[in-house]
């Protein structure tokens, strides 16, 4: 008995003495990728987003229960939440459940939603050392499908952290990308305004202008800076879609809770080679957006002024419609 309690000892000893020296081995070589940087303000993403994928083929490789490389796969989410926080990483957003996930058997998602729930404890538990590093947690999907503890439990760390504001940590739970879009364009159609049927004429301008406000209804409107996906896998799963339409995509072949230090060092030098080009896009796309807007406004305020000359006719309609691609009506 006393053998074992002193291996655990031991065990304990070696484990935290790993976590100091992994420490600081990261803030010399996560300093070193901006120290001196000639990217500037492109060396470190503002956003960083997780697939984290390879839990249950980690715990079939290690003969242990499925469960066990979830576990796992939450040290890993702390341990790479530290690195961003190093970096001042704004926000990082990790896949944590899929809808879809919800067809898998009875026993695994029972016990996913009763490890997800003991976590979010944990981490209220945490409130003041979450407050001390400035993190705000937020989980967001359709927490209607989730068991009531887990509500409450996402509840109450939101309310413990929501003053914090040096980091975000958005916990997509519950969550499909196909989800959040059908559900952020169901209101921002509802609050663009009148109905087609009852303003013809303002029906390009009002898909513009739903399409331009999907953003501010999303589960999270922040556009991805960078995405990380581990396992080998080369897809998005339904995961943030719209904010990774612009974006460097890396995929780590280590599966999630083997995902470490000098993995994070590989995705972030990969990011930094591509930033420039992904945030010309970005502007690019961004303008394109706005011009469109505007040259839409600008057609749908000459319908009409026509309207009210009482010199509209079926013409000048379709005249207005076919010059949606130029943004004006000939």
């Amino acid at each position: 008995m006393r053998s074992k309690r002193m291996a655990e000892l031991i065990r304990d000893a070696f484990r935290t003495m790993r976590a100091r020296l992994t420490q600081r081995l990261a803030s010399v070589a996560l300093y070193s990728l901006t120290d001196g940087s000639d990217l500037g303000t492109t060396s470190v993403p503002r956003h960083i987003a997780f697939v984290m994928d390879g839990n249950r083929r980690y715990a079939d490789r290690e003969g242990s229960q499925t469960i066990e490389g979830h576990v796992t796969g939450y040290d890993t989410l702390l341990d790479v939440l530290q690195y961003c926080l190093m970096l001042r990483v704004r926000t990082v957003s990790v896949y944590a459940f899929s809808i879809d996930n919800y067809t898998r058997s009875e026993e695994e998602v029972g016990s996913l939603m009763k490890l997800m729930e003991e976590k979010l404890w944990e981490l209220e538990g945490e409130a003041e050392r979450l407050r001390a590093d400035g993190v705000k947690v937020r989980v967001l999907g359709d927490l209607s499908l989730a068991p009531r503890g887990v509500r409450e439990a996402a509840r109450r760390v939101m309310e413990a952290t929501a003053e914090n504001d040096a980091c975000v940590l958005n916990v997509m739970f519950s969550y499909t990308a196909s989800e959040e879009l059908l559900r952020a364009g169901r209101m921002a159609a509802r609050m663009a305004g009148p109905s087609v049927a009852e303003k013809r004429m303002e029906a390009p301008l009002l898909e513009v202008a739903t399409k331009r406000h999907v953003d501010e209804y999303l589960y999270a409107s922040e556009d991805v800076d960078l995405l990380i996906r581990t396992s080998g896998e080369r897809r998005l799963s339904d995961f943030m879609l719209r904010q990774s339409r612009c974006c460097v995509l890396h995929f780590s072949e280590r599966l999630w809770p083997e995902f470490g230090l000098v993995d994070f060092l590989e995705a972030m030098m990969a990011y930094q080679r591509q930033a420039r080009v992904v945030l010309e896009a970005r502007e690019v796309l961004e303008w394109t957006k706005m011009e469109s807007f505007a040259r839409l406004q600008r057609g749908d305020e000459t319908s009409k002024k026509q309207a009210q000359e009482g010199t509209r006719s079926p013409s000048s309609v379709l005249s207005v419609e076919d010059g949606v691609g130029d943004g004006e009506a000939e």
